[in-house]
Order: structure tokens, then sequence, then C-alpha cells
């Protein structure tokens, strides 16, 4: 009989504190620890997975330098997506110094993701390690094989890594009511590389240059198109540069000079001269958003 996932943790950081698992205050082993004979992960290892069950003072007790109430957490109980890819880069970089293990962590996650147990938020977390691990194949495989709600992560974490398999699913969370999702959605638009695909993806990164949505969405977006790198995003750029916050007028003339290699600052005169001298190509037809105060106090659509 299998284990829910949450007792599969618990059994695993329990391994660990029983199997010689480092003292508190001793965060970094003293020597690499050699692959288990029968095929499972080091102890050390299997800490920045599922985390400690020592307890912790300070971030530099734990392996994963992640010290949370009172414990040593991995990358499947880091709740802030910042702790994740900070675990997640650590599990990585550990990995990366040796091939067999960089398998066996690949497959441990993939496994996690395709149990049909798995809680959605442990499937999230470990297609970020992934990610980090640079297991494109292994994210690919499990986009088609795993349960419906874990797409999300998956095609995020791959286009993420530029390749665009997921794309339709990350144009469906840029309408995301949850913001967090939608911000993550935007950034992660600008990884596209393949023509047909920016093509797609650039109306709907323009449709975010206003000012009515706030200043998250807006920069998600700006960053995006820097990354995209495309000329057609200069016009409606230097108009953000008028008709946007004041406090995204420094963001937006970085992802202008980057465009254009001019550095003219957040001059809107300047960059709408700079506009007629070279005469950029137009952009693509797109339609501004509109933010709905009939959405803030739950209001029905009409």
């Amino acid at each position: 009989m299998r284990l829910p996932l949450v007792v599969f943790v618990a059994s695993a950081t329990l391994a660990i504190s029983s199997c010689g698992a480092p003292a508190a205050g001793d965060a970094e082993p003293t020597a690499v620890e050699p692959l288990p004979t029968d095929g499972s992960l080091p102890h050390s290892v299997e800490e920045l997975v599922f985390g400690g069950r020592r307890g912790c003072r300070a971030d530099s007790e734990c392996l994963s330098q992640q010290c949370q109430y009172g414990s040593c957490i991995g990358l499947l109980i880091a709740d802030e997506t910042w702790r994740q890819r900070d675990v997640a880069a650590k599990l990585a970089a550990r990995a990366e110094a040796d091939p067999e293990l960089k398998r066996r962590v690949t497959a441990a996650l993939t496994r996690l993701v395709l149990r049909d147990d798995t809680d959605q938020s442990f499937r999230g977390r470990a297609a970020r390690g992934l990610e980090a691990l640079g297991a494109r194949e292994a994210l690919r495989s499990t986009l088609d094989a795993a349960p419906g709600a874990v797409h999300e992560d998956l095609s995020l974490a791959l286009l993420r890594m530029g390749d665009s398999v997921g794309l339709d699913v990350v144009l469906q969370l840029v309408e995301s009511e949850r913001a967090s999702l939608q911000l993550e959605a935007l950034y992660a638009l600008g990884n596209v590389r393949a023509a047909e695909d920016v093509a797609r993806v650039l109306p709907v990164l323009l449709s975010f240059l206003t000012g009515d949505l706030g200043q998250e969405p807006p920069r998600a977006a700006l960053d995006a198109l820097g990354r995209l790198g495309d000329a057609r995003a200069i016009r409606p750029i230097v108009a953000f540069v008028t008709t946007g916050p004041e406090a995204l007028a420094d963001r937006a003339s970085a992802v202008l000079a980057k465009l254009t290699g001019a550095t003219l600052g957040p001059r809107v005169l300047a960059w709408e001269a700079w506009v007629r001298e070279h005469n950029p190509p137009p952009a693509p037809p797109f339609a501004l958003r509109t933010h709905s105060s009939e959405e803030d106090i739950g209001l029905p659509s009409p």
C-alpha cells in the first residue's frame, strides 16, 4: 500500500534524523557523501528535497540555508517562491557534481510529480527542482503524463527554460485572477524565441502597458519585452513612458535602451525624436487592458 505523500515526507525526514544526519550547527557535511548502493539519495540530498526534522535557530545551521519555524526546510516544504528557487538552486549545484546523483534526483522529482497522491503544491515545487536541474526532457515527459492541474507548473517551468511546448497554458495563465500566477506567466512569456510564438506573445505583453493596471503587471510586461528583444515593441513603450506610472519611467527607458542601443533616460521628447529619426517597425494590433472597479467590489458583469 502506498503512503500519502505527507506520510512519505515525514518518513523520509525521520530516516534522515535516525541515520546520522549532522547535528544542528553543522550545516555542511565534512565530506561528500557516497551514493547509497540501493539507488536511493544520500541523506544530505534527501534533506534538501524533503527537509530535516532536526531543530535549528539560524539559516546557517541548515543544508538548505533555510531555517523556518525551528526546522530546516527542503524544496517540497518551502512556501515562498524565492525560497523554492533558492533551495532548488542548492539542490542542483549539489547534483551537478555527480552525473549519477543528478540522474537519481531527477528520477525522484519526476516520480513525485507523477504520483497520484502527491499534493498539487508539492508537484509544483518538484517541477521547480527539475527546472533548476535543467531536466527539460523529464519536464516534457511529465507534461503529458501528469494530472491536468500540474500542467500550469510544468508549462511555466518549461517556458522559463525557453521551451514553448506549454505556451497555450501559459497564455491562459495571463488571464488568471491570481495576481502572483499572472505575473509569473507574464515574466515567462519573455522567453519565447520562435517567430510564430513571438507573434502570439507580443500583442499580449503590449496590452499590459497601461497604468490602469497598477505597477506590477506593466513591470512584468516590460521585463518580458526586454528579453523578447522585438523592435516592434519600441513605439508602444515610448508611449508608455508618457502615459504610464512615473515610477516605471526609468524601467521603460532601460528596456528602450536595450531594444535601441540609445541611452536617453526617461525623456519623452528625446524618445519621440528618436522614433521619428529611426522609424522602428510598427507594433502589431493590440488593445490596452482596462481595470474594472466592479471586480474590486465583486459586482457581476452586465
